[in-house]
């Protein structure tokens, strides 16, 4: 009878057991997800011989040619540091207003041969005395139109994409400068031009920043962000040769305006950022990009590569969907 007992209780154990273990499809189903590598967007970008260009090629260009365009007016409407009348006998800058009040509206001359001497706008133009103030009314309308195309393609960043208002910023630099330059007797509309031509710096540099960017993982874009700064400066660092070597406004503006005709040719170069089609939904536009980068790195391809970023994508959104506000700034450390 103990016998019997034990016999049936076994054959109960093991049928019960039979009813919870999974199948053998399910088992290798299972054994296959173990194996597989967890993705993440920067596992999946990686960093290599394409990141590798992008920012010493792409951002080092964009970086130098942002800082010649943002500094060149400083040199352009500088005033001449020596200068008086031919006439020694007249007063260099009378009492009243206009360009008749400096030296009595008889021939102003400059020291050439000082060394700090450029042909800027203020020796050509005579702004000069009451007239001083139109040097520094550029770079105001320079800044202002700079906090405007901010606001405005800084929008346009998020919504139409980097790449187009990389390009389309720095087009509409080169458009507007060109002109302007060519108007600068008529000041009201040379400092409209000279405040709609601003968008390229900041908003175009930090867009072409920002796609080099997002293409690298963490590694790449601490060489980005270094990379970045440092050719920026360089670039700050030789205007003032450029302006002294040039020697005038007018070569010196075309000079740093037509340098940006070069950032052109490296459109089929610069790609959208990878990460801003992923927060679009073009799952299928991320992954062509990212297999061209995989490709020229020599990275193993990933099958199903849409499929995968849309998960990475979801499981992105669930992780940010926490709300951001101003007590943000107090509450979380990083901030």
């Amino acid at each position: 009878k103990l016998v019997f007992v034990i016999a049936r209780e076994f054959v109960r154990m093991t049928r019960d057991t039979a009813n919870v273990m999974p199948d053998e499809s399910l088992l290798s189903e299972a054994a296959k997800k173990a194996n597989q590598k967890p993705w993440d967007l920067d596992t999946v970008l990686g960093f290599g011989y394409y990141q590798h260009f992008q920012i010493w090629v792409v951002q080092t260009l964009i970086a130098i040619v942002g800082a010649l365009n943002y500094y060149n007016l400083v040199f352009m409407v500088s005033d001449p540091p020596d200068w008086g009348c031919k006439n020694a006998t007249v007063e260099t800058c009378a009492e009243g207003e206009g360009e008749k009040n400096i030296c009595g509206g008889g021939e102003v001359v400059f020291n050439t041969s000082h060394q700090n001497f450029i042909h800027s706008l203020p020796v050509e133009h005579h702004w000069l005395c009451d007239r001083k103030i139109l040097g520094p009314g550029v770079l105001t309308a320079t800044y202002v139109g700079m906090i405007v195309n901010s606001l405005v393609f800084g929008q346009l960043c998020d919504t139409w994409g980097r790449k187009p208002v990389f390009h389309l910023t720095n087009i509409t630099f080169i458009v507007c400068r060109l002109i302007s330059f060519h108007v600068t007797t008529h000041y009201v509309s040379f400092i409209i031009l000279t405040a709609l031509g601003t968008g390229f710096f900041p908003v175009g540099v930090r867009a072409g920043y920002t796609i080099v960017a997002e293409i690298c993982d963490e590694k790449g874009r601490k060489f980005a962000f270094i990379s970045g700064w440092i050719w920026w400066v360089i670039g700050l660092a030789v205007l003032p040769f450029m302006a002294k070597f040039l020697g005038d406004w007018y070569a010196l503006g075309m000079a740093t305006t037509l340098i940006n005709v070069i950032l052109l040719l490296f459109y089929p170069l610069l790609p959208e950022s990878p990460r801003w089609l992923l927060g679009q939904g073009k799952f299928k536009e991320a992954a062509k990009i990212i297999e061209t980068m995989r490709k020229i790195n020599q990275d193993a391809p990933i099958p199903n590569l849409p499929e995968v970023l849309e998960k990475i994508a979801n499981m992105d959104k669930k992780s940010t969907d926490a709300t951001i506000g101003l007590l943000s700034v107090i509450k979380r450390k990083s901030l």
